[in-house]
C-alpha cells in the first residue's frame, strides 16, 4: 500500500510540475517552482522503487 501512495505522489508532483512548467503562461518562479515539482517527483519514485527493491531482498533472505 505505501509503494501505490509514494507512486500516486510521485506521479502527481511530476503531473503538477509539467503543467506549472511547461503547459501554462506563467510568471518565471512559476515555471521554477514546477520544475522543483518534477524532480522532487523523480526523487520520491525512485525513493519507491528503492524501497520496493529492499523490501523484495529482505524478504527473500528471510525465507532463505
Amino acid at each position: 500500500m505505501k509503494y501505490l501512495v509514494l507512486f500516486s505522489v510521485g506521479a502527481a508532483l511530476i503531473v503538477l510540475g509539467v503543467v506549472f512548467a511547461l503547459l501554462l503562461e506563467l510568471p518565471v518562479g512559476f515555471r521554477i517552482a514546477g520544475l522543483v515539482s518534477m524532480l522532487l517527483g523523480t526523487v520520491v519514485m525512485g525513493v519507491n522503487i528503492g524501497l520496493q527493491f529492499f523490501d523484495r531482498r529482505k524478504e527473500r533472505a528471510r525465507r532463505l
